[in-house]
């Protein structure tokens, strides 16, 4: 099942937005829209925000690629703390509490929460989490690889709240 497909049953919403960036809108690199036109998905359209405090209060989950930008946005909304984690930090949570047994709730949301609550918990027994790194202004070969571990840790999480 594509990612896509899945992350709509889930009734997830993703949104990119950048950290400490005033540029009002950044348009999909064209890279990362042939990676993910490979994968039935137009981005086309999008384009990342600038990560605003307003924009960091409604967010449910809000997932870091680099303990830097995890570091500016608590400096932005501290309030923000029991939400934001570090992408595979999070990853590494949802497949450990999958492999637990079934995650207690009854829609992703509910199973959403109830990993971000667990992981402060969970996280001496999670292995140390690596950054994901930025292929901005690299080469495609680099750009496949991000894409491909980010892809993957969407899977386990979507897998874990399916």
């Amino acid at each position: 099942m594509p990612t896509e497909e899945l992350a709509c049953r889930a009734a997830i919403s993703p949104c990119a937005a950048r950290v400490l960036c005033t540029i009002p809108r950044i348009p999909a690199d064209p890279m990362v829209i042939d990676l993910l036109k490979n994968d039935g998905i137009d981005a086309n359209s999008h384009s990342s925000t600038p990560l605003t405090t307003d924009i960091s209060r409604q967010a449910d989950l809000i997932l870091c690629f680099e303990r830097e930008q995890i570091s500016d946005l608590l400096e932005q909304n501290p309030l923000a703390i029991r939400k934001v984690f570090l992408f595979n930090d999070f990853v590494n949570a949802c497949k450990h509490m999958h492999a637990e047994g079934p995650i207690a709730g009854d829609t992703a949301a509910d199973k959403l929460i109830e990993i971000m609550d667990c992981v402060p918990m969970l996280r001496p027994f999670l292995p140390t989490a690596l950054e994901t790194e930025d292929p901005h202004r690299q080469s495609r070969e680099v750009f496949e690889r991000v894409y491909a571990e980010i892809k993957h840790g969407v899977d386990i999480m979507l897998g874990a709240v399916a």
